[in-house]
């Protein structure tokens, strides 16, 4: 008799509610699990047992007002939204089972059953580092073995932490940023990421995953942005063109100018040398030759310009001398010459020098 009420005690302690809930999480990380309970029950006491969570021989992991057994279990229970959180760190092999959310009360208590999965990641591989430029598009190869060409491939970044993955990509899903693409050679087995656009923010820490039945499958990707300056421009110095000036006493001085003032009117200094920098591209250096070669044609064309007044004076004074012979006779023939020795004060002494 009494083993027979013991029995009915037993069976009309709990009641289960749904269907069991799996919830999968990966070793090392960390698993939140969601209890929703009904109306009336948010002040009552909440738990979460592991095993079959028998009355009288239930295992608590975690109960609301008392600490956990273990410090990597903790709970907390949002009344308002009429759901408590079970939340484990540091997951383990070891986790993995059955799990019961109960609600304690007056007569059987609230129980809904929970099978815990974990996963382990495997990581294959050493790190491969890919380098970018930025502005410009990377492509980034993620092989696999074969018997994977039909499972699910992703793109994340960062850490890549089961629960809190950051997916930049997924096959069979929109990306969160349109510059990223994915491609799967399921043939060749590698599927292919691309990114456009790049920026220096892109830089850092990927992952290509595969996701499948236990473990998935990881190989770590380190993403390198570079900023390639471009040279500074170098300003050259505008070609120009030096004209002469002449003196304009007489005629014969102007036409001496004019052909001069014609030679260097088209006539450019541009004189400059290229060179190539170590980015291949031609610079241009010609200032400080332009000021040399400057220099040298105004020389040249204040000694041209000496060496007309000079002629022109010089015609002048032997055409003075010619007309100072004096016709003494002119029946018989015969002249006076002068003694041009005893006017050689006058022959440079109109020699004048034009003002600069």
């Amino acid at each position: 008799m009494w083993d027979v009420l013991l029995l009915f005690s037993s069976i009309c302690t709990a009641v289960v509610v749904g269907a069991p809930v799996t919830v999968k999480g990966h070793r090392g990380e960390r698993v939140e699990i969601r209890c929703s309970y009904e109306s009336g029950y948010e002040s009552n006491s909440k738990y979460f047992c592991k095993g079959e969570c028998i009355f009288g021989n239930r295992n608590f992991m975690v109960k609301s007002g008392s600490p956990a057994q273990d410090e990597r279990f903790s709970l907390t229970d949002d009344k308002k939204n009429r759901v408590f959180t079970v939340t484990i760190t540091d997951l383990r092999t070891e986790d993995e089972g059955q799990y019961w959310c109960g609600v304690e009360k007056r007569g059987p208590d609230v129980l809904s059953e929970i099978m815990l999965l974990v996963k382990y990641v495997v990581v294959v591989g050493a790190p491969d580092t890919v380098t970018g430029h930025r502005g410009e598009r990377v492509e980034i190869r993620c092989p696999y073995e074969h018997g994977y060409e039909s499972n699910l491939k992703y793109f994340c970044k960062g850490k890549c932490i089961y629960g809190n993955r950051n997916f930049m990509v997924k096959s069979g899903s929109p990306a969160q940023d349109k510059r990223f693409s994915l491609t799967d050679d399921t043939t060749n087995r590698v599927f292919n990421v691309t990114i456009t656009d790049l920026r220096t923010e892109d830089e850092g820490q990927y992952w290509c995953g595969v996701e499948k039945t236990g473990p998935d499958v990881l190989s770590e990707i380190m993403l390198l942005v570079k900023y390639d300056e471009k040279p500074p421009e170098v300003s050259t110095i505008r070609p120009f063109s030096k004209k002469s000036t002449s003196s304009s006493s007489s005629s014969s001085s102007l036409a001496s100018s004019s052909s001069a003032s014609s030679y260097f009117r088209t006539t450019e200094l541009n004189l400059q040398s290229t060179s190539m920098n170590p980015s291949g591209q031609t610079v241009h250096h010609g200032a400080g030759r332009n000021v040399i070669v400057i220099a040298a044609t105004s020389g040249g064309l204040f000694i041209i310009i000496i060496i007309v007044i000079f002629t022109i004076q010089k015609k002048r004074i032997n055409r003075r001398s010619i007309n100072e012979y004096e016709n003494v006779d002119p029946s018989a023939g015969t002249y006076a010459a002068l003694d041009l020795r005893s006017r050689s004060s006058d022959l440079y002494g109109t020699l004048t020098l034009p003002a600069f």
